[in-house]
């Protein structure tokens, strides 16, 4: 959430543009009591970030890149 507060405290800034914060929970937020293989594994905490992208509910996502999956190209 910090994040998304800071990009929003920076947009504020140019009065030209409206923004309005956009809370969406992720299954990794509703069930962090559960390992995250038992809640989809990778993506838990982007799943619905992504799907308010696609279905138009948000035009910007800002999230934490520790949680979003990743793959370093090390063998």
């Amino acid at each position: 959430m910090a994040e998304a507060l800071a990009s929003a405290a920076s947009s504020a800034a140019t009065p030209r543009i409206a923004t309005e914060l956009v809370v969406v929970e992720t299954a990794g937020d509703l069930h962090r009591d559960r390992p995250i293989g038992a809640i989809g594994g990778q993506g838990a905490f982007v799943k619905e970030v992504e799907q308010a992208l696609i279905d138009g509910r948000a035009d910007l996502a800002v999230h934490s890149a520790k949680d979003l999956p990743s793959s370093c190209g090390l063998r």
